[in-house]
C-alpha cells in the first residue's frame, strides 16, 4: 500500500511539482522502508523524477538542473521526511541501532541470494523471470509503445520514465 501512495504522490508531482508532493512521497517510502525495506529503492526515484521534472509535459534532461538550488532543497526535504518517518515510526531504529544494522545485513543476504544477476543464467534468466511476473501481454503494450514513440519521436512523459525507473 505504501509503495502505491508513493507512487500516487510521485504522478501528482509530475503533474505538478510541489514540495508536499515530494514531502509526502518521500514519508511512505519511509514507511514502506520499515514495513519490508523496499523503500530504499523508492528514493532514487523520487530522486529522479525531481531532477526530470519540467514545466514541459516531456522529459528534457538538462545537466544544468543538477546546479538548480530548489533541486537540491527538495532532495534535502525528501532525505529529511524519510529520515524522520522512518525514526518516529521505527524508534528501534534509533534506540538499538547495533542490533538494526544487523538485522539490515541479514536483509542484505536474502536479497542477494536469487534476486540479482548473480543468479545462474544471468541476465537472460532474470529477463524471462521479469517477463513470467510482467505477462506477455503488459511486455507487448510496453514494446508496441517503446516502438510508436521511436518512430514518431516524441519523448515520453516525465511520469513514464518514472514508472520504468522503478521498474
Amino acid at each position: 500500500i505504501c509503495v502505491c501512495a508513493f507512487l500516487w504522490r510521485v504522478v501528482a508531482f509530475a503533474e505538478k511539482a510541489d514540495v508536499r508532493s515530494v514531502g509526502v512521497a518521500a514519508a511512505f517510502a519511509g514507511l514502506a522502508f520499515n514495513m519490508k525495506y523496499v523503500g530504499v529503492f523508492l528514493m532514487p526515484v523520487l530522486v529522479a523524477s525531481i531532477f526530470l521534472q519540467g514545466t514541459e509535459e516531456q522529459v528534457v534532461w538538462e545537466p544544468r538542473r543538477l546546479l538548480d538550488s530548489d533541486k537540491w532543497k527538495q532532495v534535502g526535504l525528501a532525505a529529511l521526511a524519510f529520515i524522520v518517518v522512518v525514526g518516529v515510526t521505527n524508534p528501534y531504529a534509533i534506540l538499538k541501532y547495533d542490533a538494526f544494522a544487523r538485522s539490515l545485513q541479514a536483509e542484505s543476504k536474502i536479497m542477494s541470494f536469487g534476486h540479482t544477476f548473480r543468479m545462474s543464467g544471468g541476465a537472460v534468466a532474470w529477463g524471462r523471470q521479469l517477463g513470467g511476473v510482467l505477462g506477455w501481454p503488459h511486455i507487448a503494450v510496453l514494446v508496441a509503445v517503446a516502438i510508436w514513440h521511436g518512430v514518431r519521436r516524441h519523448r515520453p512523459r516525465t511520469i513514464v520514465v518514472v514508472y520504468l525507473i522503478w521498474l
